[in-house]
């Protein structure tokens, strides 16, 4: 997240606090949860901050219950609650399909002026995927280096 928020034109301005429990996540969870991270804090990023205003953006990753909440949150310029069903909102509803795929829920309030918040929800798979080892790879076998008669 640090990374993503240095490499943006408005970085410099964004002042970011993260929080993160330490998780066993199941691999399709825990792929759907960092792309929905990148395009939240991408958005802010994008459209929080104006180009001489700084900011905050917050991601907390935590547990309740049975349950893996993360919050992404800003306090930027915010926008219309109207603005999520516009034809072009391809992000916003690009998170929460993505919260589906794993079980999830998305919710999104925004203020005009206060900022925005997007908390996520999705269950916790009882077990991680389990690591097995690796089969070794079958190297080639190395060429002759003595001359061909």
């Amino acid at each position: 997240v640090r990374a993503l928020v240095r490499s943006s034109a408005n970085g410099d301005r964004v002042k970011t606090q993260i929080d993160c429990a330490d998780l066993s996540l199941h691999v399709t969870t825990a792929t759907s949860l960092a792309m929905i991270v990148n395009e939240a804090v991408t958005n802010a990023l994008k459209y929080a901050f104006g180009t001489e205003e700084s900011g905050k953006l917050r991601v907390q990753l935590s547990t309740a219950a049975n349950d893996c909440l993360l919050e992404i949150s800003d306090n930027g310029q915010g926008f219309a609650r109207i603005a999520m069903g516009k034809p072009k909102a391809y992000g916003l509803k690009g998170l929460q399909e993505r919260a589906k795929t794993v079980g999830g829920w998305v919710d999104i309030s925004s203020v005009e002026g206060r900022g925005t918040s997007i908390v996520l929800s999705v269950p916790l798979n009882e077990v991680a995927d389990p690591v097995e080892p690796a089969e070794p790879i079958p190297m080639p076998s190395t060429p002759s280096k003595e001359p061909a008669e």
